[in-house]
């Protein structure tokens, strides 16, 4: 099961941008392994890596 978050953002800060900072912390915070954090934003396990 997803779960679903939906947000208003400052139009400064696009969509993309907002999902993969909270895909980071969530990985630095161990609550995703690499893998889910970088298909959730959209990356390549490696290009999220980096």
């Amino acid at each position: 099961m997803t779960n679903k978050l939906k947000i208003e953002l400052p139009p400064e800060v696009q969509n993309e941008e907002a999902k993969l900072f909270l895909m980071m912390k969530l990985f630095e915070t161990g609550k995703l392994s690499s893998g889910p954090a970088a298909k959730f934003s959209g990356y390549s396990k490696r290009a999220f890596m980096e």
